[in-house]
């Protein structure tokens, strides 16, 4: 499996992870980078390191947490989880 296909299939599990506990507005995003991976790959590289770029609102900031509105039973789990993704997504982005 390509660096490209396997930094996709990250980026769908993130999304998978995030809709299962209804956060808003990143499975979209993540859909729409999914969808748009046909890019050459420094595109694709440029816009998954993209997603981590900043503070607030980067995906670095995400939580998963009960007081977000997300529904989520074990929040330590599920934000176990999202941290093991983010950083492979990471990882898997950096070698593209």
């Amino acid at each position: 499996m390509s660096e490209a296909a396997v930094a996709i299939d990250r980026l769908r599990e993130l999304e998978q992870l995030l809709t299962r506990h209804e956060v808003t507005i990143w499975p979209e995003r993540l859909s729409q980078l999914r969808r748009e991976a046909g890019l050459d790959r420094a595109e694709l590289k440029r816009r998954i390191l993209n997603l981590y770029e900043g503070t607030m609102g980067s995906l670095t900031d995400l939580t998963i947490s009960r007081a977000n509105g997300d529904e989520v039973e074990d929040e330590r789990v599920a934000n176990d989880q999202l941290s093991r993704l983010r950083d492979e997504l990471w990882k898997e982005a950096t070698d593209l």
